[in-house]
């Protein structure tokens, strides 16, 4: 039950950091990434990494411990906001929405990484 708890807890901070960061940055009119010429490139690439994520969700809880699920999670952080960062920065070239991708990247990084110390508190 801590467990999920503690997931709520650094989702609800995650979309509130990104929020709060959008809002600060965001122009006049929100553009997204799918409304530029990347649409099919964004496309492909989330289904890319959704797809190589189920797979070695697979291989990751066969594994005994929390190192193998730590790393997991940290890759698929890294994977996922990553190229969304990348895409925002590429594409929409007035705004700089992929600074609160980062934020929220750096924030789940540091979740990931301290997973055992904040269960626990």
């Amino acid at each position: 039950m801590p467990t999920l708890i503690a997931f709520i807890i650094f989702f609800a901070i995650l979309v509130l950091i990104e929020h709060f960061w959008r809002k600060r940055l965001q122009g006049e009119e929100e553009v997204k990434v799918s409304e530029t010429p990347g649409r099919k490139i964004d496309f492909w690439g989330r289904v890319i990494i959704s797809v190589s994520t189920i797979i070695m969700l697979i291989f990751v809880f066969s594994l005994e411990g929390i190192e193998p699920i730590k790393w997991f999670f940290a890759v698929y952080f890294l994977l996922l906001y990553g190229f969304q960062a990348f895409m925002e920065w590429k594409y929409l070239k007035d705004s700089k929405e992929y600074i609160a991708t980062l934020a929220a990247l750096a924030v789940g990084l540091i979740f990931v990484f301290n997973i055992e110390a904040i269960l626990n508190l």
